[in-house]
């Protein structure tokens, strides 16, 4: 599944978050914040997916470090989905 999110609708961590879980392929336990994140991309939600976040450096300038913890969770989520050798695997993309 590929879910895209525009940066341009994620002015606060919250609203990234209420995107996320409107996501069908995301648990409907899913707890909006960082620890469920990471919970959900390390194993809750079924493989293949791929988030692609366009306009990603205006939900960057609204966020900020937030944002940077967001894309580090994804990246290691990636990272490790890759170091498993999974075929289907977690993966995103940022755009401008």
């Amino acid at each position: 599944m590929i879910f895209t999110i525009d940066g341009r609708e994620i002015l606060t961590s919250n609203d990234f978050h209420a995107k996320l879980k409107a996501c069908s392929a995301v648990p409907d336990f899913y707890g909006q914040n960082l620890d469920a994140l990471s919970d959900t991309l390390f194993g809750l939600v079924e493989r293949p997916f791929m988030i692609v976040w366009t306009n990603a450096s205006v939900s960057q300038a609204n966020l900020g470090e937030e944002f940077d913890k967001i894309t580090e969770i994804m990246a290691e989520a990636a990272k490790h989905d890759e170091d498993m050798g999974l075929e289907e695997r977690f993966e995103f993309e940022l755009v401008d």
